[in-house]
């Protein structure tokens, strides 16, 4: 076993230092293991977690090392918020859940997290800026209804451009029932009533304006979060939209494509009917996000003398379809087959 001297310096008071020897005690410490911090993602970039010390190995100067712990821990990640604040239902739970579910996830946010917050309807505004989620400062969002439509498809695209300045780890988490403006259903009137037209469908333009958004999504990379509301799912048998079939086809739509964007960016969407039902979802994000591992090893070469070693970590696929978190494969099937990259915190020490 490999021991270290460390010298540990007991120091009082500033006024006691002035009159008295500082005491030097000499303490001899069981110190021979190294500690690496690792981060694990998948080749689109996307954190792997649930992974065992079995699915690493450790290199030191090219010779393998004994694993002797591994532990999972938090890494900081960038997290752009977008609420949807336009107009809604009167007998919606939109005021409620929403604002709700905002503050619950601003609440599971680590120190180190980033966050920015924007507003939108038919344009995003910005109403916080990219801040640390604890900084010491009160801080207060106002989120109140619009009178405006939703530019939906227009909001993602400026998230993706928003994103691209933001180093490290970072996603997006919308909240929003996906309607955008390009696909309300056309009127009709039905039995002396005004209703949306019962064989509802997608209009041709708004569907290749879906497209467009969609494939920008696939390319950046950047996993999107949704937290749904008033989509078809959560629509009570006994409201009065849910008789009319225009209606219900029309939201089940919108709600179709935000579980599309979601897929595409290998993200995820929820839809609560009660804002407790969020939480998990939150922690899920947060171990997708901000997940790494601390490798703890024995070094097979005793240490003192001085020169600096090299440590190579690598990480190898598990041997099943994939590794399941929260409910989720945290691991994108279709690139089993591609290699997993493995960042490193530190490359090396000297061996002291």
């Amino acid at each position: 076993m490999r021991l270290a001297r460390i010298l540990l310096l007991i120091i009082g008071s500033s006024t006691w230092l002035s009159a008295q020897m500082i005491p030097v005690y000499q303490v001899v410490v069981d110190s021979d293991a190294v500690s690496v911090n690792v981060t694990v993602s998948d080749p689109a970039g996307h954190s792997v977690t649930g992974l065992t010390k079995d699915d690493f190995s450790v290199l030191e100067d090219d010779e393998p090392q004994a694993i002797r712990d591994i532990k999972s821990v938090g890494t900081p990640f960038n997290m752009l918020v977008l609420v949807d604040r336009s107009v809604r239902d009167k007998k919606s739970d939109w005021p409620d859940m929403i604002l709700k579910s905002v503050d619950r996830f601003f609440k599971t946010m680590r120190g180190p997290d980033r966050f920015a917050v924007g507003l939108f309807d038919t344009r995003v505004s910005v109403v916080l800026d990219w801040r640390p989620s604890k900084n010491g400062v009160r801080q207060s969002v106002l989120i109140s209804p619009s009178d405006r439509g939703t530019e939906f498809f227009d909001a993602v695209d400026w998230a993706l451009q928003e994103m691209k300045s933001v180093k490290g780890r970072k996603g997006v988490i919308i909240y929003t029932d996906g309607r955008d403006i390009s696909m309300y259903p056309r009127m009709v009137m039905i039995g002396g009533q005004l209703q949306p037209e019962p064989n509802y469908s997608v209009p041709a333009k708004a569907e290749a304006r879906f497209r467009e958004t969609l494939a920008r999504v696939k390319e950046a990379q950047v996993p999107f979060y949704f937290v749904a509301v008033d989509t078809d799912k959560q629509l009570n048998s006994d409201s009065a939209t849910y008789k009319l079939p225009g209606w219900v086809s029309f939201i089940g739509a919108a709600r179709l494509q935000i579980e599309r964007l979601a897929e595409a960016s290998n993200g995820s969407v929820i839809f609560p009917k009660k804002v407790q039902e969020v939480t998990p979802f939150y922690k899920q994000i947060q171990n997708e996000l901000g997940g790494s591992y601390v490798i703890s090893y024995t070094p097979n070469k005793p240490g003192g003398d001085g020169h600096f070693r090299h440590i190579e970590v690598r990480v190898q696929a598990p041997a099943g379809p994939c590794i399941i978190e929260n409910g989720k494969c945290s691991l994108n099937v279709s690139a089993r087959d591609e290699a997993l990259q493995v960042r490193q915190a530190q490359i090396g020490y000297y061996a002291k």
